[in-house]
């Protein structure tokens, strides 16, 4: 339902809701609830309140499932409405004993995780932390994602006293932290301890429950460099001090990863700076670390094509210049006598750069481009149709400019 909603399909998602109640007579909630977080993607606050009121009119006592609560509390969130969303789980959290159908102790617990995000956002961390201590005390029981939504808020808003709090309640809660507890711990951390990571280390040691090794480490990279913090500098800082860290290690299991090296440069092309030159510093830092443990980052198509799309995410003209030389550098050059480059990238990297070349109206490095890919595919059959309709795009508009200049010219 939410994906039917959410790409305008409406028809077709009552259609399915129909169809479901003849077989069925009955729809899962999580369909319901479906529907609302689709109108929520598009912005539609109003069909969420027509959908929430018609849930509410068709209920005995006045109040869906949990999920639909649920849901209609992350639509209020978006909306930035925290206040109503508030509302309803309280409402929710007064009725748990008396309303038979805002179970299970699952939806539930989605529907408080909610909650914490509404409060955490607007810092409220002691009403957070009494909401954490009643879960403990009736339920629904904290797992380790409540305990993450915690540390997440905690680590950003600079709380390195409660974050340390919260971890080891969590430890004594009987949860083991995953790779996401630990990684928002390391950001909490930086802030007063310049090594975090040291003895975030220790402690993944001392538990047990996870190797404590480079491709751990490697995957806190790629956590907080994910596309969900592009802009957190606090994630990104602390991505970059595991790598620190890691480069102190030239073998063994701590040794850093090429994936985490190729996630914190994706990172830095991604993100708008407003300090070039700690800009180029941070990008002569992580090609000394490339060197230092022999990593040609460049040398993999896979490496490459991430890195190019990270710098074609970002939207500066210096970001565009980067991704074309980041691909010469990868394809090398044409060698004398021939069209194309010897080494032959990746077609999704040539895709890639070729829309992003066009959007940003980069007509002389598409065609350039086209040049080669053209040259290329006179000795291969093999051509991909995601390729052909990018070049013939480029083809029809850079002739058109070429065509409306050349009029310009004569008048």
């Amino acid at each position: 339902m939410w994906a039917t909603t959410r790409h305008g399909f409406h028809d077709y998602g009552e259609q399915l809701r129909t169809g479901l109640l003849k077989l069925y007579g009955s729809v899962p909630t999580k369909f319901d609830a479906g529907k609302l977080d689709g109108l929520a993607d598009l912005g539609n606050i109003d069909d969420v309140q027509a959908t929430w009121d018609a849930y509410r009119s068709a209920e005995p006592s006045g109040l869906p499932h949990a999920d639909i609560c649920r849901a209609y509390m992350s639509a209020l969130l978006k909306a930035e409405r925290p206040e109503d969303a508030m509302r309803v789980f309280e409402d929710v959290r007064r009725r748990m004993g008396e309303v038979s159908n805002i179970a299970p102790e699952a939806s539930l617990l989605r529907l408080y995780h909610v909650a914490l995000e509404v409060l955490l956002r607007q810092s409220e961390i002691a009403e957070a932390q009494s909401i954490l201590v009643d879960m403990q005390n009736r339920g629904p029981h904290p797992s380790v994602v409540t305990y993450n939504i915690l540390l997440r808020h905690l680590a950003v808003l600079k709380q390195a006293k409660q974050l340390e709090s919260i971890f080891t309640r969590m430890r004594t809660d009987g949860l083991h932290p995953n790779k996401e507890s630990y990684s928002w711990l390391i950001v909490g951390l930086r802030t007063v301890h310049s090594d975090a990571t040291r003895r975030v280390l220790e402690m993944m040691k001392a538990d047990g429950a996870l190797e404590a090794n480079g491709a751990t480490f490697g995957w806190m990279i790629r956590f907080l460099t994910g596309k969900k913090f592009v802009q957190n500098e606090e994630a990104f800082l602390a991505a970059v001090d595991i790598l620190n860290f890691l480069n102190g290690h030239m073998s063994g299991p701590l040794r850093p990863t090429e994936i985490g090296i190729v996630r914190v440069l994706c990172a830095i092309e991604r993100r708008v700076w407003a300090d070039p030159a700690f800009e180029s510093l941070l990008r002569e830092a992580i090609a000394s670390v490339a060197r230092r443990h022999g990593r040609d980052i460049l040398g993999r198509s896979q490496n490459a094509y991430e890195i190019i799309t990270a710098c074609l995410q970002n939207p500066t003209p210096a970001a565009t210049q980067r991704a074309w030389q980041y691909y010469r550098e990868h394809a090398g050059p044409v060698p004398k006598g021939h069209q194309y480059p010897l080494h032959i990238p990746m077609e999704d990297t040539w895709i890639e750069l070729l829309d992003g070349f066009r959007k940003r109206g980069e007509w002389g490095l598409a065609d350039s481009l086209v040049k080669e890919i053209e040259a290329y595919e006179q000795f291969t059959t093999f051509t991909t149709q995601g390729l052909l309709w990018s070049r013939k795009l480029v083809r029809q508009r850079s002739s058109a400019d070429k065509s409306f200049e050349k009029y310009s010219n004569t008048m």
